[in-house]
């Protein structure tokens, strides 16, 4: 069985609530958590950002996810992670991280917008960078790693 480029996002993300109510529901939730974390990955710096990669990388996407309502809109991202509950989504990106770390046997993970390599002195840092992808996402960079980018399959 080949391995999930995305880890175990549904186990490590199945502590976070979803913060919509009502029937405006188009698009998973977990899916919606997906598409962001690639894309912050890969570079974006907003929501906008966000929904752009997700329409460019589509066919890529649609390899693992669902997407029966296709790709959700920057207005929609925005919604759902302003209305998130930071400290729980803070705690399963690590979780996910870790896990990602597990799987790609401690290698780094390294985009020019984000260099990874989680350890446990990086650990704190990487809490603090987690924060930030539930706010407006600025063009800081949570960089870990002094090595410099390294390509990434995701991208």
């Amino acid at each position: 069985m080949p391995k999930q480029p995305l880890g175990n996002l549904p186990t490590s993300f199945a502590n976070v609530p979803d913060p919509r109510t009502g029937n405006r529901r188009d698009h998973l939730f977990l899916e919606i958590i997906a598409i962001a974390i690639c894309a912050v990955v890969c570079g974006a710096e907003g929501w906008t950002d966000v929904a752009a990669f997700g329409k460019a990388k589509r066919k890529w996407l649609k390899q693992y996810l669902k997407l029966p309502k296709g790709i959700p809109s920057h207005d929609t991202f925005g919604r759902v992670f302003g209305a998130l509950d930071v400290k729980a989504f803070q705690a399963s990106l690590m979780e996910w991280v870790q896990a990602v770390h597990t799987l790609t046997e401690g290698q780094v993970v390294a985009t020019p917008a984000l260099a990874l390599r989680a350890s446990a002195v990086q650990v704190s840092t990487a809490k603090r960078c987690a924060g930030r992808m539930t706010g407006p996402i600025t063009g800081r960079r949570c960089t870990w790693s002094a090595r410099g980018p390294r390509p990434i399959t995701w991208c």
